[in-house]
């Protein structure tokens, strides 16, 4: 009898558990996506055929669903290609940070990698240096930074994030420059302070990190990529020809 009681316990509890599990799930999958209907948890990892998602995926970021859906066909329509292949698209962001002309750089690394990875989710590499500078104190193989490159969901989430939450805690923010682009269709950003970003919690911040965020995109022209990344929400200070000279508008 005694033996009986404990194993019933032992399953009482597992059962308990496993019950507190799926509704944490289940909150997370409405927390996630509410204006979409609650599918059962097979659904999570259901694969439609042919390999593409399912369009009721629980976990598809919203500017994701909102390019394949809206954003292509209009672009289409606005720079005049025929394909709709040749729409340029986001391939993935680059986050650099780089911490060589800290004072402590071993625990500077460590900083910064803890820190990346909260902001994005994704653990990041740690870059090394390829020459030796002797006025920097620095040699050949020595830790200088970290990388980490988001694609598919993860990038589309942290663009969100970025767009929404973080660059509008920027101190006076006007906009992002609208001309930093290297003649090939990829646009960099520079953020100089990891406090904009929410998930960093300010008690606990060491040192300033500044980071250069690069977006890569499929196309090769700069005017291209500019209107994807202005019709994604990305905030430029004005468009490109249309500012108009102090006098311009009396006249």
């Amino acid at each position: 009898m005694a033996f009986e009681l404990v194993f019933e316990q032992r399953w009482s509890r597992k059962i308990n558990f496993l019950k507190k599990q799926v509704a944490k799930l289940l909150a997370l999958a409405t927390l996630r996506a509410p204006h979409r209907p609650l599918r059962p948890l097979f659904w999570m990892n259901f694969r439609a055929p042919g390999g593409k998602a399912h369009p009721h995926h629980p976990m598809t970021p919203v500017l994701k669903t909102l390019y394949h859906e809206k954003l292509r066909s209009a672009l289409k329509e606005q720079l005049g290609v025929e394909n709709i292949h040749q729409v340029p698209k986001l391939e993935k962001i680059v986050i650099n940070c780089s911490v060589g002309s800290q004072g402590e750089r071993k625990q500077a690394i460590e900083d910064a990698v803890n820190e990346v990875q909260l902001i994005t989710g994704q653990k990041p590499v740690i870059t090394k240096s390829k020459k030796a500078i002797a006025n920097f104190k620095l040699r050949i193989g020595e830790n200088v930074g970290v990388k980490v490159t988001l694609r598919g969901n993860r990038m589309y989430d942290f663009l969100m994030r970025l767009i929404r939450t973080a660059l509008p805690r920027v101190r006076d923010f006007r906009g992002v420059a609208p001309r930093s682009f290297d003649g090939r269709g990829n646009y960099t950003l520079g953020i100089t302070d990891q406090s904009i970003f929410p998930e960093i919690e300010l008690e606990k911040i060491k040192r300033s990190l500044g980071f250069d965020i690069t977006f890569v995109t499929s196309t090769n022209d700069d005017d291209h990529a500019r209107e994807l990344l202005r019709a994604l929400g990305m905030p430029f200070r004005g468009k490109i020809g249309q500012q108009q000279k102090p006098g311009e508008a009396a006249a």
